[in-house]
């Protein structure tokens, strides 16, 4: 189960940009999301020995907001797919 964990957390990082990012900024965002979500389950889980058995929070959680993170104003320009528009 610990050899999915990385998997895991690029898919759930890239979910919350995945319509809005170009592919070479997905696989970026994919693999560089691994030692985030990893910190987070090394430093915060075991350090205040939180009982989450599965880090669906440290994986999930942190994951999918450093997803929806990378969507600030600044970098859409650089980052956005063609052919999608902002909603407002």
């Amino acid at each position: 189960m610990d050899d999915c964990k990385p998997l895991i957390a690029g898919l759930a990082t890239i979910t919350p940009a995945a319509g809005f990012i170009k592919p070479w900024a997905a696989m970026v965002l994919g693999c560089g999301c691994a030692p985030f979500c990893y910190a987070l389950v090394e430093g915060i889980k075991n350090k205040l020995q939180l009982d989450d058995s599965l880090d669906v929070f440290a994986v999930h959680g942190m994951g999918g907001y450093l997803g929806r993170a990378v969507q600030v104003d600044p970098m859409k320009p650089m980052l956005k797919a063609p052919g999608t528009k902002r909603r407002n």
